[in-house]
């Protein structure tokens, strides 16, 4: 018995302290995740120095274009959405363009696979809290 319970003790525990490391979301600066994606995006494509080098200047000039972005799309909550996406798919296209120079035909492909696993992920956290939020709002 004292078994069964010291396991279900040490399960709770894990399981909180998981959470709370979680839960803390840690805020990275623009420059720290430039760093992490493309060190990421190194080990995941097998980069090469020169590739890993251009990609990061890429990388950090879109940073800085999306932070603007942000600035300007908080100061200008009117604006046209649908002119938004627009102009966002246009800069992601040209984004894939780079990307398509800089890497061979097979870490391009991994690549793109990346981003579309990264969307699906970011479409289903979306959904997901879309829905908390509605739960909330009907209580």
């Amino acid at each position: 018995m004292k078994k069964v319970f010291l396991v279900a003790l040490m399960l709770v525990g894990i399981t909180t302290f998981a959470q709370d490391k979680r839960m803390k979301g840690e805020k990275l600066t623009t420059e720290q995740r430039v760093e992490k994606r493309t060190n990421q995006l190194k080990t995941d494509l097998s980069l090469n120095d020169k590739q890993t080098a251009d990609i990061k200047s890429l990388m950090s000039k879109n940073a800085a274009k999306h932070d603007a972005k942000r600035t300007e799309m908080k100061a200008i909550k009117e604006k046209n959405r649908s002119e938004m996406k627009a102009n966002m798919a246009k800069e992601q296209e040209a984004m894939k363009g780079e990307m398509k120079k800089i890497l061979n035909a097979d870490q391009y492909a991994k690549w793109e696979q990346q981003n579309d696993d990264r969307k699906a992920k970011m479409t289903e956290k979306f959904q997901e809290r879309k829905a908390k939020r509605q739960e909330l709002k009907d209580k």
